[in-house]
């Protein structure tokens, strides 16, 4: 029932979040204390964990289902700095990329730091799954955009440690969310010096 949960429900996970937040890390977006290492699982056996599944769930269903209330909520959250809000938002858009994969693409242009938002194993992962649920889809105009943007991105750290060996992980993370027919010759071979440095196939 995602419209009764996002008005009995959302208002107080959105409060847990802002009471809860964590003072803000270099590169990322804000994070908070309940839901910052979220995990891949879908073993939801503590109750925080179930309640970020419900919302998934209804920002999903209300992205799918009732894209005008999404767009609502959208306009609302469209300046939040909250990594977790960010999280719940991508699922809405993954979940209609036909209506809001160039909506999802502006909402990354405005923050970088929306590109570093993920799971506990990797904080670039929820981000990737996005750009793999919304390119197929994207305009040409967009899509051009994203790649800039990608193609650009560094963490904080890896602007630090140019030679690092990691250096380029998290670029390579993102690079790999772009459908395959819909990636530049930039990108394919940005793609490729970076298989080359990983002695990977993908990240």
């Amino acid at each position: 029932a995602p419209m009764a949960f996002f008005e009995h429900v959302w208002p107080a996970i959105l409060r847990i979040i802002q009471r809860t937040s964590l003072p803000a890390r270099d590169g990322c977006m804000t994070r908070d204390g309940v839901w910052q290492l979220r995990g891949y699982s879908e073993d939801y056996g503590v109750f925080s964990d179930q309640l970020l599944a419900g919302a998934e769930a209804a920002f999903a269903a209300l992205g799918r289902d009732h894209p005008q209330v999404f767009d609502e909520i959208l306009a609302e959250q469209s300046n939040t700095s909250y990594e977790t809000v960010a999280f719940l938002i991508y699922q809405g858009f993954a979940a209609n990329p036909a209506r809001f994969a160039d909506t999802a693409i502006e909402f990354l242009e405005v923050d970088p730091r929306r590109l570093r938002v993920g799971h506990a194993e990797n904080d670039h992962w929820a981000t990737r799954q996005l750009l793999e649920a919304i390119t197929p889809q994207a305009s040409d105009q967009a899509l051009t955009r994203l790649e800039q943007v990608v193609l650009a991105y560094y963490t904080p750290w890896e602007r630090s440690a140019p030679g690092h060996k990691e250096f380029g992980l998290a670029q390579f993370t993102l690079l790999g969310g772009i459908a395959e027919l819909r990636r530049s010759p930039a990108v394919a071979k940005r793609i490729a010096e970076w298989q080359r440095k990983f002695r990977a196939e993908a990240a």
